[in-house]
């Protein structure tokens, strides 16, 4: 090994070897910045499709409450405590 390094052609290229390494591994679009990007790219892709999802079913509340009045009725009923004319609201307190 000794050997190897003391010739200076050989101390050079290794030294470009090693330069050339460190800087596929570690710069702005190396090796780690990748690996770092793709990580990000997984998570922000999951996030998107959680948010898709809920998107989805916001939708489906929005057509229900515009479709259907007896969906308005429940909310306005458990929400707001509103009663139709002429009901009467028996309320029990628990011991």
């Amino acid at each position: 090994m000794r050997r190897f390094f003391s010739n200076p052609a050989n101390l050079f290229f290794s030294a470009v070897i090693l330069a050339l390494v460190f800087y596929l591994l570690f710069a702005k679009k190396g090796l780690v910045q990748r690996i770092k990007l793709e990580f990000e790219s997984r998570k922000l892709k999951k996030e998107i499709e959680l948010l898709q999802m809920q998107n989805e079913q916001l939708r489906k509340k929005i057509h229900e409450l515009e479709t259907n009045p007896k969906a308005i009725e429940k909310i306005a009923r458990e929400k707001y405590g509103m009663v139709k004319e002429g009901e009467e609201i028996f309320r029990i307190k628990e011991k």
